[in-house]
């Protein structure tokens, strides 16, 4: 299963889930009527799966982890991952 981040027109964001975005779409309870007020999705790769950082052998999760300067670092030991 995928997820989903869509971007409403009125500047909201939610994630949803599904084999593809139409599933996650209708899984949500959305239907073509909703499409209108959509103002673009993206599809959110490796949320959840857990990331070796080398430097301090930790596997740490997707949200203790830190984007800086186009490098992903580790937030136990701000080694980059």
């Amino acid at each position: 299963m995928k997820t989903f981040k869509l971007f409403w027109l009125d500047g909201k964001t939610e994630k949803v889930k599904g084999n593809s975005i139409a599933d996650a779409f209708t899984k949500a309870g959305y239907g073509n009527g909703a499409l209108p007020a959509l103002n673009y999705y993206e599809e959110i790769k490796n949320e959840g799966k857990n990331f070796e950082c080398v430097a301090c052998d930790c596997n740490i999760k997707e949200e203790e982890k830190t984007e800086m300067y186009g490098y992903t670092i580790c937030n136990e030991c701000n080694n980059p991952i």
